[in-house]
């Protein structure tokens, strides 16, 4: 961060704060003044972007539906499937308006896959719904229908699905190409390698866990997640030949099926204590592990966890665009959702992440496709815009550093201004703290929009100097922003006198 002060007759200096890496529950407050890469202790309805810049999170516009909505899924690149809660139950709902006729109890957990075409809804003890762009229908298996499964997944031309009636260990596998054959709807005298199959991982857990949800990995692996443990193995056009790949030993299971989201290279997921991603991980490529994304917000993460009455409510979707992972935790019966987002960002170490909460319209599930972002929330579904759009519902920004000790932390200093390097178009509030919590004012900023490309130095018409004459030990500062489009904060510095 640069100023365009220099210092005055009475011998002043600027201590200065850039490079915000984001949200840090990892360490106490008054142990996280670094400057340059500067945590922050809280973070919500914004970001830290590639440049460090503190961003404020994009803004919305209404898409569809009315009521709650608990899950959504994309049939194709411009229609949207999910399910709405009405005063009688769960109504499965395509964005042309067709209704299945089947209303489901309002307390259910859909998960789908799409397959041949068409969006596949399994939920625990009840029919599977199968939406086909122009009506919902059924399975014909009767295994299907007998076994009511909990989870779905496609790999490698195979419907998979898991959560059985009978077994909690099992997973179906549908015939090559075709949803609605299953083991028991088929000859078992048949040799045909397409012919459908089962897996039974009840001998490999050597417990009493059990499945909790599945994903594809890779184009041609199925990844079975228990809620200790994780198994892969290696699919084959023939039934036959499927195997477990015994390279891969993950002792860190899935709490909840709708979190599994593919980034990449990476399988993300969510366990009891954070965010994992499933990648090959040896130095030759051939061995499968886990990495755990969540160090810095574990605490938080884990306050968020016990509160939620059951895991597999918790859903999550990935932004492939922005290359965000958002995280959705339903509190409790107060109807409250918080968010929780991990920014992937590049650095000199490769990639990292920064990590951000959001409470904006209590969104409850996301899904994401051919770059369209949207969200289901209380009252309905939004389209998610683009952190720059003028003419979206954006939310309010909130941004707390931890103590800042601008020097000694046993010496008292004395503040002469504070110096704010900010791009919007709108008003900045920001409200000042001393270490022990004792209000030291507050101060507006009405900032200007202004060409912003990102890319350049400050220009004088982003810097804003306010007096700030005040004695302290430590400064901890909040600001809270709204506006309309573009909001950044570059920096801030304060000036000290020496």
């Amino acid at each position: 961060m640069t100023t365009t002060r220099a210092n005055s007759a009475d011998k002043t200096r600027f201590v200065a704060y850039e490079q915000f890496t984001g949200l840090d529950t990892s360490r106490d407050v008054v142990n996280m003044d670094t400057g340059t890469g500067q945590a922050l202790v809280d973070l919500n309805n914004g970001f830290c972007d590639q440049r460090g810049q503190i961003v404020r999170d994009a803004g919305v516009t209404r898409r569809a539906a009315n009521s709650r909505v608990k899950h959504i899924a994309f049939f194709s690149k411009d229609q949207i499937a999910y399910a709405e809660v009405h005063g009688d139950g769960t109504h499965f709902i395509s964005e042309t308006g067709i209704e299945s006729p089947t209303v489901y109890p309002e307390n259910i957990i859909p998960t789908t896959t799409v397959f041949n075409r068409e969006l596949v809804f399994s939920v625990r003890g009840l029919q599977p719904l199968i939406y086909t762009g122009n009506r919902w229908r059924t399975t014909t298996s009767t295994h299907l229908n007998t076994e009511l499964p909990a989870y779905c997944t496609t790999v490698r031309d195979r419907a998979c699905f898991a959560g059985l009636k009978s077994s909690s260990t099992q997973i179906l596998i549908s015939e090559d190409g075709n949803l609605d054959k299953h083991f028991n709807d088929t000859d078992p005298n048949s040799e045909s390698a397409l012919r459908a199959g089962t897996l039974d991982i009840r001998n490999l857990l050597g417990t009493a866990d059990e499945i909790t949800g599945l994903s594809s990995f890779e184009q041609d692996k199925l990844v079975v997640f228990a809620s200790d443990r994780v198994f892969v193995f290696a699919m084959d056009p023939d039934i036959s030949r499927i195997e477990l790949d015994t390279d891969t030993n993950v002792g860190i299971g899935c709490a909840s099926h709708n979190t599994i989201q593919q980034a990449g290279t990476d399988l993300l997921y969510c366990s009891r204590s954070g965010v994992h991603a499933l990648r090959r991980v040896s130095e030759n490529g051939l061995q499968v592990g886990v990495v755990k994304l969540s160090e810095r917000i574990d605490l938080e993460y884990r306050r968020l966890f016990q509160q939620v009455e059951d895991p597999e409510t918790i859903t999550a979707v990935y932004d492939r665009d922005e290359q965000q992972y958002h995280v959705y935790f339903p509190l409790g019966s107060s109807g409250d959702t918080t968010r929780l987002t991990m920014t992937f960002v590049s650095g000199e170490g490769g990639v990292q992440t920064r990590w951000s909460s959001s409470d904006h319209l209590n969104a409850t599930c996301g899904a994401f496709l051919f770059g369209n972002f949207v969200v289901g929330t209380p009252f309905g579904i939004y389209t998610v815009g683009k952190i720059e759009d003028t003419d979206t519902a954006t939310p309010t920004m909130r941004a707390k550093t931890p103590v800042l000790w601008t020097g000694p932390f046993d010496g008292r200093k004395q503040s002469k201004s504070l110096l704010i390097q900010a791009f919007g178009d709108g008003e900045l509030q920001i409200e000042a703290q001393d270490e022990n919590g004792r209000d030291l004012g507050a101060m507006a900023i009405q900032l200007t929009e202004a060409d912003d490309s990102g890319k350049r130095s400050v220009p004088l018409s982003a810097q804003y100097l306010r007096p700030f004459e005040h004695r302290y030990r430590g400064l901890q500062l909040t600001f809270t922003y709204s506006g309309k489009g573009l909001f950044r904060i570059i920096g801030i510095a304060v000036e000290l006198r020496n």
